[in-house]
């Protein structure tokens, strides 16, 4: 959760949200599985964001 937060807090402080080139942001997907590279034991874990980064991802996006 804390490193959402401050990755959405430091988008906000570098005012790249009042561009007018800004597109938005990309966010990784969510699966059962993910892993860098493929095939190893690179596993991203949380797998499925929890509630609450789901919540603060809905306000802050």
């Amino acid at each position: 959760m804390d490193y959402v937060a401050a990755a959405l807090d430091a988008l906000d402080a570098s005012g790249v949200r009042e561009n007018p080139a800004f597109l938005g942001t990309a966010l990784w997907g969510w699966s059962r599985f993910m892993a860098w590279p493929p095939h190893s034991d690179g596993v991203f874990l949380p797998a499925q964001p929890s509630a609450e980064v789901l919540a603060l991802l809905a306000e802050r996006l």
